[in-house]
């Protein structure tokens, strides 16, 4: 007697849209990637990328991965990159005064 496992498969889904639309969406694509691209080193509003969070708190990346694990200071997490909230470090820093 032998058993059978079920397997799951991920059956992909296709999108049928018009060229006209699929080529103005893969401008619009990469646009953003162009504009993000050229802002890659600055800050997005009230957020800090993880370089720039390590020299302001003088910290290695490790030491930030424990303040984000413990819910010392808040992040997000974009495109694979680690952004950490402004208001949050501020917090950090007067606590420790």
């Amino acid at each position: 007697m032998s058993i059978k496992k079920e397997t799951s498969q991920v059956i992909p889904q296709l999108i049928v849209i018009p060229a006209i639309e699929w080529e103005s969406l893969k401008h619009e694509i990469n646009s953003l990637k162009v504009s993000f691209g050229n802002n890659a080193n600055q800050t997005l509003g009230g957020w800090l990328n993880e370089n720039q969070t390590q020299q302001l708190l003088g910290r290695k990346a490790t030491s930030l991965w424990r303040l984000r694990t413990n819910g010392v200071i808040f992040s997000k997490k974009i495109g694979g990159r680690n952004y950490y909230s402004k208001q949050s470090i501020i917090d950090f820093l007067e606590c420790k005064k």
